[in-house]
Order: C-alpha cells, then sequence, then structure tokens
C-alpha cells in the first residue's frame, strides 16, 4: 500500500489509521465492503485489535477474520514446501503461500469433495480429516479473540469504582457488588462496601474533572457502559451532558 511490503506501523498509529488510509487509497464511496480483511497477530500485538471491531463496523467491512500468525505461516509452509527466509516474508511469499490457506479459512462452509468411487473418495476423506480439525481449531480460536476484544473493550473495575458515584448518585444502592462484575465481565468480586458513601462536594467535582480528562478511546467505553446500564440510577444533572443526554 506504501510500496513496501508491509506497512510500518508508528508509535502514533495504530490499525484504525492503516483501515482509514486504505479506504481514502481505494478511494470507495462504500468504504470497504467489497473487501475480505485478514487480521493477523501475535501475542504481543494482541492490544492493538481492541477498537478494530467498531472500525470494521464503520467502513461497512463484513468480511473479516482474526487469526494467530505462527500457525498459519507455518502451515503455509507445510503446504508449499517453502518456508518464510524473513520475520516479515516478502510480498511474494504472501501471495503466492499465505494469501491460499487465508482464504480458505474464510470460507465457513467447506465445498464437499466431488464423487469418486469406493477407494478413491476413502482416500480424500483420510485427506480432509486434518483439514477439518485445524479449521476447527481455527474457529475456536478466533471465537476466544473475539471474547477477548470485548473484555477490552469494556471499563476496567477501577474506572467504574471511581467514576459511576461521579455520574449518578448512589450508584451502588442499585447495582451490587456481583451484578457489577457480571456487567464489567470480570471474575473477581469488587469491595464494595454498603452503604457506599456519597463523595464530598470537592471530591466529586475533581472526579469529574478527570473523567473529562480521560483519553477519548477510554471515555467512550465508560459511556457505551453506563448507556447499557439496565438500572435506573439517579444521573447527576451536571453529567447529562457528558452523558450525551439533553
Amino acid at each position: 500500500m506504501l510500496g513496501e511490503d508491509w506497512y510500518p506501523l508508528t508509535a502514533r498509529s495504530s490499525l484504525n489509521d492503516v483501515l482509514d488510509d486504505l479506504c481514502q487509497r481505494e478511494d470507495r464511496a462504500n468504504g470497504l465492503q467489497d473487501f475480505e480483511l485478514h487480521l493477523l497477530y501475535t501475542a504481543p500485538t494482541l492490544l492493538q485489535l481492541s477498537e478494530v471491531l467498531p472500525k470494521l463496523a464503520e467502513l461497512g467491512c463484513t468480511r473479516w477474520q482474526i487469526l494467530r500468525w505462527e500457525p498459519l505461516r507455518d502451515r503455509a509452509a507445510r503446504l508449499s514446501g517453502q518456508a518464510p527466509t524473513a520475520a516479515l516474508p516478502p510480498d511474494d511469499w504472501l501471495t503466492q503461500h499465505l494469501l491460499p490457506v487465508l482464504e480458505s479459512n474464510l470460507e465457513r462452509n467447506p465445498v464437499a469433495p466431488p464423487a469418486k468411487p469406493g477407494a478413491e473418495l476413502q482416500c480424500d476423506e483420510i485427506a480432509i480429516k486434518p483439514l477439518r480439525a485445524e479449521r476447527r481449531q481455527l474457529e475456536a480460536e478466533r471465537t476466544a479473540i473475539l471474547e477477548q476484544m470485548v473484555a477490552m473493550q469494556l471499563p476496567s473495575m477501577e474506572q467504574l469504582i471511581s467514576y459511576l458515584p461521579a455520574i449518578y448518585r448512589n450508584p451502588f444502592v442499585s447495582i451490587a457488588p456481583h451484578d457489577l462484575a457480571l456487567l464489567a465481565g470480570r471474575l473477581q468480586l469488587p469491595s464494595i462496601t454498603s452503604p457506599w458513601p456519597e463523595p464530598s462536594a470537592d471530591t466529586l467535582l475533581t472526579l469529574q474533572t478527570r473523567l473529562r480528562r480521560l483519553p477519548a478511546s477510554e471515555s467512550e467505553r465508560l459511556r457505551e457502559f453506563c448507556r447499557q446500564l439496565p438500572h435506573r440510577l439517579d444521573l447527576r444533572p451536571e453529567m447529562r451532558a457528558w452523558l450525551g443526554e439533553a
């Protein structure tokens, strides 16, 4: 996309910047609706995927998958007999050997093999079994990654305990600790005493100031969490604008 085999990510860029750049360079009115995107990750890069799903939806991309890099690299090497010679393989190796593997994984319903007589059909079935097992493993891995990404898009328990009292009056009278843990996607119950004391005026002002200065991504996660709360809470008047209520 930039005349290089790999798109360089700088300290100030993100995957969302890459998707925006791709959309602009292709200059399509319908965003990325016609694209098939394959997002490959290694363990150190998993956190960079946390905000990709909303961006894909915004750009209209529905044909995408998230997979771990190492198993796909190794499988492409096995099938082609040509292992990559560098940590970041060149463009021709990706095109000739990795893309066919990615395309086979994108199709959710495998095509049945053509009917063959007796022994040949049995041999085909034996050959297909390992591929089916590998597909199931990749599907399970994709599901696990999506679950991790959903959890990563929720506010931390520390933020909820600190900022919910700044947004609502007596929120923990209505939200029990076990309910808060479930809503936040956490297994450990928070330590919240009952009744939870209302913050003083000075503390409340400080918390609300900190809240308004949160990074945009953290602020939006917290705002979306509040919008989805099923409880009838008493919203503080000064926080209506922050929450987007008239």
